[in-house]
């Protein structure tokens, strides 16, 4: 049996009355979470996946204590910076940690991080996030976690991130609907399973939600989203074939 685990991380702050609150994070943590329930997120199991909302340092690291397994997805939503070597993540008001610490021991493990790289996150557009419930695709939810296993299997050790912005840019956010690059990054998954079926790769998912983004008006010069390193092999969506699985 193919093990996963992913670990949600959603950093909004502590009160909704702070001017530096970000709402969308929440929206984003849910959003992931329903995708990856989803059978074209690969049918997950709930007990395969923690959230962890203004986690403070110590319990973060101890979900990394726990990650032998096959697939390993981490997910973080939240205000973050760059301090010229490395993406800093806010897990709450008082401690952050650099992306290096968010690393398990799977034999494969996709980041994406939607954070600033700079020292602010701002919030602006509110283009609606297209969920499961608007898409009606028709897919057995056993096969799709079998399908999504098997690329798993497929695929070489790999340990890839993908990031809402370039360095020094900011990843926009709406309150109400989360996190830009989040919502284009789900969204690419499934307009792709409404119109193909197979194996969507993590690399081909982000650049289709950087087109989405430049359609919408969101060019390089105002949030470039950015891949650790091309190619990246791992699965982000399945649509399987009918009776193909074997």
């Amino acid at each position: 049996m193919t093990r996963r685990k992913a670990i949600i991380i959603t950093s909004p702050g502590s009160s909704p009355n702070h001017p530096k609150y970000l709402a969308g994070a929440l929206k984003d943590a849910h959003h992931v979470l329903a995708y990856l329930l989803s059978p074209v997120g690969g049918t997950w199991f709930r007990e395969e996946i923690r959230v962890l909302q203004n986690p403070n340092a110590q319990a973060v690291q101890q979900e990394f204590d726990c990650t032998n397994v096959d697939f390993l997805l981490v997910y973080f939503a939240g205000h973050g910076f760059h301090d010229g070597t490395q993406t800093m993540l806010q897990m709450n008001e008082h401690e952050a940690l650099g992306e290096r610490t968010l690393s398990g021991c799977a034999k494969r493990q996709l980041t994406i991080i939607d954070a600033c790289r700079t020292q602010v996150r701002v919030g602006g557009l509110s283009d609606p996030i297209t969920e499961s419930q608007k898409h009606p695709i028709s897919i057995d939810a056993n096969e799709a976690r079998a399908w999504f296993d098997r690329a798993i299997n497929n695929t070489p050790n790999e340990y890839h991130t993908l990031y809402a912005c370039s360095v020094g840019q900011t990843a926009k956010e709406s309150v109400m609907e989360g996190g830009y690059f989040t919502n284009a990054l789900l969204q690419s998954a499934w307009n792709w399973a409404s119109n193909q079926k197979g194996v969507l790769d993590a690399g081909s998912a982000t650049f289709a939600a950087w087109k989405m983004m430049q359609a919408r008006g969101i060019t390089p010069a105002i949030q470039q989203p950015v891949v650790s390193v091309n190619p990246i092999s791992l699965p982000f969506a399945v649509h399987p074939t009918i009776h193909e699985f074997a």
